[in-house]
């Protein structure tokens, strides 16, 4: 039987506030970001670049294909394995409204690449885990995927190293079998990246690994300041997460296996992240979120889905909604 929805957390609902978000962020008076924001930090400045990650048509076509694809993954991605409200859409349509309340993301970047990347190592990385058949093939997949993301930003490799350690202790496998399989999908990304640049760029790789050296060691606590409305639609997000954390981490023992594996690996995606946010923050900048917000909105829609925290949820969703909405409008004031 096909379940009611009603008020905020109907579809039709969801698709205006969706399309309210994108129309309106072509009108948002902002700033373009700095060049090492959107594009690879070792890649020429092209005009090629410039047409893709600027602020043009081409630019915000390829930003929404790459949405829409990271919403259909996670659609996939949920029913698969984290088995959240099964065959639900308004898990993609929480993760963009998210996504698309910070009007830079209307704007195609590294970072929507890295995020649909990034979704589909987690996907491997939870088959490696859950799954018995083909288990070598998804730890490849899994490095390879995080390892390509790595090679252009270099503060995901701390991720590859704790996602390393993390299946050593939490599996038993063949250790020699499982190094050789690690470490070739994880240098094999770099190769490609240093042909690239000697095939195209006519440059060796040196200069790459001094680059990716110092954005390595370009740890920084100097934060930048927002705009208090800014600011308070990401506390509130943070506050909805975090409860979410809460109510869902009380209730791991009630997960099938599966389940809890899945979520015990977003959880411990975020918390990398979060942490790799605010060591890096100089390097990084808010579309960042594209990556953060993966995790977040499907912890975010287990606890909205879960019937113990119904009453609760719709309270705390319609707060995180008006938040969203007030730190839209304030760009206009």
């Amino acid at each position: 039987m096909r379940e009611k929805r009603s008020g905020i957390f109907s579809y039709g609902f969801l698709v205006l506030l969706l399309v309210a978000l994108v129309i309106s962020a072509f009108f948002t008076p902002i700033k373009p970001l700095p060049r090492f924001s959107s594009l690879p930090f070792y890649i020429a400045d092209t005009q090629f670049f410039h047409a893709i990650m600027g602020q043009g048509v081409i630019s915000v076509v390829l930003s929404i294909v790459f949405l829409v694809l990271i919403g259909i993954s996670l659609y996939y991605i949920n029913d698969s394995y984290f088995l959240v409200a099964n065959k639900s859409g308004i898990l993609p349509m929480v993760y963009m409204i998210l996504v698309l309340s910070n009007p830079y993301s209307i704007y195609f970047s590294l970072y929507h690449i890295a995020a649909l990347v990034i979704l589909w190592g987690l996907y491997f990385n939870v088959r490696f885990m859950v799954e018995e058949d083909k288990k070598m093939n998804s730890l490849f997949l899994t490095i390879f995927l995080f390892s390509s993301v790595a090679a252009v930003v270099p503060m995901f490799l701390w991720f590859i190293g704790v996602l390393f350690f993390a299946n050593i202790f939490s599996l038993k496998m063949n250790m020699v079998k499982y190094l050789a399989i690690f470490l070739s999908a994880l240098i094999l990304p770099f190769i490609y990246i240093f042909s690239i640049r000697y095939i195209f760029f006519h440059t060796d790789f040196l200069p790459y690994c001094h680059a990716y050296m110092d954005s390595l060691s370009n740890i920084s606590f100097h934060y930048t300041s927002y705009r208090i409305s800014y600011l308070f639609m990401i506390g509130v997000i943070s506050m909805v997460a975090i409860r979410s954390f809460f109510f869902l981490w009380a209730r791991k023992n009630d997960f099938g296996t599966t389940s809890a594996r899945a979520f015990s690996c977003g959880f411990r995606f975020a918390a990398v992240m979060l942490a790799l946010t605010f060591l890096y923050y100089t390097s990084f900048n808010s579309l960042i979120l594209l990556i953060i917000y993966i995790p977040v909105s499907l912890m975010i829609f287990a606890f909205f889905r879960n019937r113990e925290s119904q009453t609760q949820a719709r309270v705390l969703f319609t707060l995180m909604i008006l938040a969203i909405i007030v730190g839209r409008i304030s760009y206009f004031l």
